[in-house]
């Protein structure tokens, strides 16, 4: 049954974190392509400040958009699953279904930090959005098709494999600790959040 959890949790959350992701992404591109960011850095000359203002207003309000949309799904998913296969609720008193319920929300939030902080260092829409589809959904993907066999554990240290560990992911065996992988893909949201940083420190906008 908590494979079962899992699985209702996870289509909900990939596309959740697709759509979020696009979104950190365009807080900052959508201001570049528009020229807006002239404005912007006019009204607010430190820049840096400008960055800390929207990855506060992103993180207060997805976290508590994609923890509390992953607990209305497995509620709702669970009382499909009493309907249809007449068994008893799961529940939150189990620490594991808690842990993919709550760890989907995390993995979310953070996946849209990093989306903030590739739009910054990218400024491209459609550069950025290419780049953290291919990180985040292509490249575990052909990561595991082309590596081989005893180097494909690998593969759990990209940065979507390793927020996966944290609720209920699919690299088996070799994927890593739960926590150990969600510190793991917080560790990447900090780096691209400090290159964004000195990028829009050091650049021309």
């Amino acid at each position: 049954m908590r494979d079962d959890v899992a699985q209702q949790v996870e289509f909900g959350a990939l596309l959740a974190q697709l759509v979020l992701t696009v979104l950190g992404v365009l807080m900052f591109t959508g201001e570049y392509g528009s020229g807006m960011i002239w404005i912007s850095i006019s009204a607010v000359p430190r820049r840096l400040m400008l960055l800390w203002a929207k990855l506060s207003v992103l993180s207060v309000v997805v976290l508590p958009l994609t923890v509390a949309s992953s607990v209305v799904a497995f509620e709702l998913g669970d009382l499909v699953w009493q309907a249809h296969r007449g068994l008893r609720s799961v529940g939150f008193g189990d620490p594991q279904v808690t842990r993919i319920v709550i760890g989907s929300g995390l993995v979310v939030a953070v996946t849209a930090i990093c989306g903030l902080g590739i739009g910054v260092i990218i400024r491209s829409t459609a550069g950025g959005i290419a780049t953290i589809v291919g990180i985040f959904f292509v490249l575990p993907i052909l990561a595991s098709l082309a590596l081989p066999r005893g180097e494909a554990g690998l593969a759990r240290f990209l940065p979507s494999n390793a927020g996966d560990a944290l609720w209920g992911g699919t690299m088996g065996p070799r994927s890593m600790t739960p926590w150990t992988g969600f510190a793991l893909l917080c560790g990447y949201a900090v780096a691209l959040v400090v290159v964004a940083a000195w990028r829009l420190r050091r650049g021309d906008a």
